[in-house]
């Protein structure tokens, strides 16, 4: 919950991915990317507090000091603090996550 609280704030993207090869390691070009909607430094980023989770049909809520949504199914829209996502065949971002109200 951390990473996502982070990229949401920051303003963060994706994990960069390494193959392993004989020579080392070869960084591989991304398929999938996600994006944070802030930008605040990492030092604003708020400790979280031990989550509560909630499970409403494709919608988890998680509250840990933040109030954070993950979607279980991608949805078109936007929010004020939130993670899009697009990959193959998926162009138009869509919102994968939020934060409803910032800690």
């Amino acid at each position: 919950m951390t990473a996502v609280v982070t990229a949401i704030l920051t303003g963060g993207r994706e994990a960069d991915l390494f193959a392993a090869t004989p020579t080392g390691l070869v960084l591989e070009p991304p398929t999938t990317h996600v994006r944070g909607s802030g930008s605040a430094p990492v030092a604003e980023v708020p400790r979280l507090q031990p989550p509560e989770v909630s499970h409403e049909g494709t919608t988890t809520r998680i509250r840990a000091g933040a109030a954070l949504t993950l979607l279980r199914v991608p949805a078109a829209g936007t929010a004020r603090s939130s993670l899009t996502g697009t990959w193959p065949g998926q162009q138009a971002p869509l919102l994968l996550a939020s934060i409803d109200q910032a800690p």
